[in-house]
């Protein structure tokens, strides 16, 4: 939680309490209004009238003010907004609560509580009006620092790719200020390197494991694949990349020659490879034997160079499938995935569903031991993204999605 919004909020909480629980001037506190009543609140059940109602409303009115008061300022303390916007709801029905006994017994209230500022009318109240509004104002202060930080509760209108035609139960989301909010972590996780799914994932993905990344082509996509690549190397483990292009993270690759493996699949392989130190060049990804065996290749240089746990990064998969199909690709997936395992690699590859029906991108989803989706959603604006962890190999996993903000990827 911001500290802005922190101070903000006590701020109306306290005075809000105050309003309950000190006196102004005179005998004009809230509690001083209603306690002469509590003894009587319970003969609404024997005497259902208008006057006892009011008594009983004003009674539990205070009593959910009170509540609600103390939820909210120990949820500010411990920076949990939806604690801190459920007591201010719980405010919101005392206050409306305890406003009925004030119509009723002191009598053209209302009118009198609009018109406080003049001085005929303070008698009357018994000063009552000073409490009333900074209850008001203390609850209103409140409710509006928890607002800014609360994640907007729209519809999510999911786009029309291949995975969206999957059932998706509605789930709440995390922006990344909240994903912060997340101290859990699990033991044998490698970071991502984006942070927040990170946060999701309880300290990354669990090692040794095999997890795709479905969506549509995107800079959000290029960027996560781009930091789990580069967070594996700057972590001295290593790394293994497959790709038809090195544009994605030709950046990093004059930075991390001796500890980046790259295996390009295209036709101008040579050339767009030249000059790069351990890559191999093929001419496309029709012959999977010879993919597998430079896997195998840049596997070996990297064991050989003292390297335990390296990462496997592969985004060659809709190519692939484009090409073999659906049972070939998966024959290939379970081979490739089954190497890389047998030396504790952790493999993250990629997937356009929107490219393939949607029986044959499941046949290669469920290869995986991991998937997390990545959706385009109308949530907040237009075209922002969401990502959703469907499964983690059994192991556990926060179950709320995360809106993807490019700058913080």
């Amino acid at each position: 939680m911001k500290t802005t919004v922190k101070v903000v909020g006590i701020v109306g909480t306290v005075l809000l309490l105050v309003s309950i629980l000190l006196p102004y001037v005179g005998e004009s506190s809230l509690i001083a209004l209603v306690q002469p009543f509590w003894s009587r609140m319970f003969d609404v059940i024997s005497n259902p009238t208008y006057e006892n109602i009011g008594i009983a409303s004003s009674t539990i009115g205070l009593m959910l003010m009170i509540l609600g008061g103390i939820i909210a300022l120990a949820s500010f303390g411990v920076s949990s907004k939806t604690r801190a916007g459920f007591g201010f709801d719980i405010v919101i029905l005392g206050i409306i609560l305890i406003s009925l006994p004030v119509m009723e017994f002191q009598g053209s209230t209302v009118s009198k509580v609009f018109t406080v500022t003049g001085v005929e009318y303070w008698p009357d109240l018994k000063f009552f009006a000073v409490g009333y509004f900074i209850s008001w104002v203390g609850a209103i202060i409140g409710l509006v620092a928890v607002h800014e930080e609360r994640p907007p509760r729209t519809i999510i209108i999911q786009s029309q790719t291949a995975s969206a035609q999957q059932p998706v139960a509605s789930r709440e989301f995390l922006t990344s200020d909240q994903a912060k909010e997340i101290k859990q972590t699990e033991k044998g996780r490698l970071p991502t390197g984006y942070d927040s799914l990170d946060r999701v994932l309880l300290g990354g993905i669990p090692e040794g494991s095999s997890v795709i990344l479905t969506g549509i082509g995107s800079d959000e996509r290029s960027r996560i694949v781009k930091r789990y690549v580069e967070t594996a190397l700057n972590s001295g483990r290593g790394c293994t990349y497959l790709s038809t292009s090195i544009n994605r993270i030709g950046d990093i690759v004059p930075q991390h020659e001796r500890d980046l493996q790259v295996i390009l699949c295209h036709p101008q392989a040579e050339a767009i490879g030249a000059g790069s130190v351990n890559t191999q060049t093929l001419k496309g990804v029709d012959d999977l034997t010879a993919i597998n065996l430079a896997f195998e290749a840049s596997k070996r240089n990297l064991l050989a160079g003292g390297y335990e746990s390296p990462s496997f990064c592969f985004e060659i998969l809709d190519d692939v499938l484009l090409r073999q199909h659906g049972p070939t690709t998966r024959k290939w997936l379970m081979d490739i995935l089954a190497r890389a395992k047998a030396s504790k690699m952790t493999t993250l590859a990629t997937l356009n569903t929107s490219m393939h029906p949607l029986e044959e991108a499941q046949i290669v989803i469920e290869a995986f031991d991991g998937h997390i989706e990545l959706q385009e959603e109308a949530v907040v604006t237009r075209g922002a993204k969401m990502i959703r962890v469907r499964k983690l190999g059994g192991q556990r996993f926060i179950e709320k999605d995360l809106l993807v903000e490019k700058e913080n990827i």
